[in-house]
């Protein structure tokens, strides 16, 4: 009797197997290469009665990429970073120049030639650049602005 209990339990355990037969099912996701940038707000060269002595400031940008991707930024405009704050009132007809460069000396200008070349890290990383104003003849009183475009490539 032992010995159809045990061959029963033999058959039994050799045929589970093939009614607890497990499949799989393939889940995935693709990462595509992708960068962000944060909005850096305002730089502001201040309140002067004349520009007669260059003024420097400074301003930052940061750009989160992926892990391992390489990017390059430059800011939309001039080939030799020459840019112009514009007046904000139409009959003033002057506006104020001035550059945009990766030193505060002024070298180093950021176009589409000369980029800033970085490698993603994952996480937001912090660019300093610097505005200059040149010394120039002072235009008319009054509120000038000009909007940068950053143009970040994979």
């Amino acid at each position: 009797m032992t010995k159809i209990i045990l061959r029963r339990l033999l058959l039994l355990f050799t045929i589970l197997p093939f009614f607890a037969k497990a499949e799989t099912v393939d889940i995935g996701m693709e990462v595509t290469p992708g960068c962000q940038v944060a909005p850096f707000g305002k730089m502001n060269f201040g309140s002067n009665q004349f520009i007669d002595d260059n003024i420097v400031i400074q301003g930052t940008i940061e750009i989160r990429c992926q892990l391992g991707v390489n990017y390059t930024y430059h800011f939309k405009g001039s080939n030799d970073g020459e840019r112009f704050l514009q007046p904000l009132d139409p009959t003033t007809n002057l506006p104020i120049r001035y550059f945009l460069s990766r030193n505060s000396n002024g070298s180093g200008v950021i176009n589409p030639i000369n980029p800033v070349s970085s490698v993603g890290t994952g996480d937001w990383q912090t660019h300093t650049f610097f505005g200059r104003l040149p010394s120039q003849i002072t235009p008319k009183p009054g509120q000038y602005k000009d909007l940068i475009e950053v143009v970040v490539t994979l």
